[in-house]
């Protein structure tokens, strides 16, 4: 522990009962009162997350698990590191940037999972949020984010990352092997305020919001298609059903 986190005392008894080689992290939960500790733990021999919270924080219960590859995953992908955080200035929007290792490949990205309240989670997207560089850059094998996202000037948003040319097991031979060509940095992975993510169909697609309390004259969209492509829209009662003269079939595309 550490008063100003330059200056540091180690405790003499362990924490927590629990076996992991990467990231753990641990914050104080204002609306629990209590501390939050998110770890790498195994589960059926799959990598995966899990959580903890104790008043005490010199004793944690067991984690528990909250995350882990299921039967719709790729038998080769682990829930690698959990890069949890909280989006700046709030402390109802939980991010976890959580690092996957696809041991088919021995590469690692990067995807994002949210949570209102920190237990239960769910993946915003299975695509990757951040992914590997070009071959040969310094990122082009293995991705780590780490916490905390926080503001930049321009109205951006940015987590810190930590990228490796290497792959997962390569990197153990520019460990032992003089002179392997290898190369690391640190970067950010930044988007503009309030848009980590978004909606994006292959093909055709269709979503529904919830409900939108509206008290102005024009509503606008956000989107992009591609050259043949076209959005329409349509507005719901709360049965939805479509609102006489805004449905879907009286929308110019």
């Amino acid at each position: 522990v550490s008063p100003d986190g330059f200056h540091w005392t180690p405790f003499s008894e362990p924490l927590c009962l629990h076996i992991s080689d990467t990231q753990q992290v641990a914050y104080f939960d204002e609306k629990l009162g209590k501390y939050v500790g998110y770890f790498r733990s195994n589960y059926q021999r799959r990598r995966s997350i899990s959580r903890s919270e104790t008043e005490d924080f010199r004793r944690w219960p067991v984690p528990q698990i909250i995350l882990t590859p299921g039967p719709e995953e790729m038998p080769s992908d682990d829930f690698y590191t959990n890069g949890y955080t909280r989006y700046p200035s709030t402390t109802c929007t939980h991010l976890m940037f959580s690092s996957i290792y696809h041991s088919d490949t021995d590469t690692v990205d990067v995807r994002l999972a949210s949570s209102v309240d920190g237990i239960a989670w769910n993946w915003v997207s299975k695509e990757p949020i951040i992914e590997p560089g070009k071959p040969g850059e310094w990122d082009s094998g293995t991705i780590y984010p780490s916490p905390q996202m926080v503001h930049l000037p321009g109205q951006l948003v940015a987590v810190p990352i930590q990228g490796n040319s290497q792959l997962h097991n390569e990197y153990w031979r520019s460990i032992f092997e003089k002179n392997y060509p290898a190369q690391n940095g640190l970067g950010w992975a930044i988007w503009e305020e309030g848009r980590i993510a978004g909606i994006r169909a292959k093909q055709r697609g269709k979503f529904t919001t919830l409900p939108v309390p509206v008290s102005g004259a024009r509503l606008e969209m956000n989107f992009k298609t591609g050259k043949a492509g076209f959005v329409k829209v349509e507005l719901l009662r709360e049965d939805n059903s479509a609102i006489k003269g805004y449905a879907s079939a009286d929308c110019e595309p």
